[in-house]
């Protein structure tokens, strides 16, 4: 895997990552 690739999967982990801790408390507000 070449390091530019590696940075991009990594990007793309770190946003879904996110994306799955925000997402569901913004519409809802009941997680915390």
């Amino acid at each position: 895997m070449s390091p530019p690739l590696a940075r991009v999967v990594f990007a793309v982990v770190v946003l879904a990552h996110l994306a799955v801790l925000y997402a569901p408390r913004a519409p809802s507000g009941g997680g915390v």
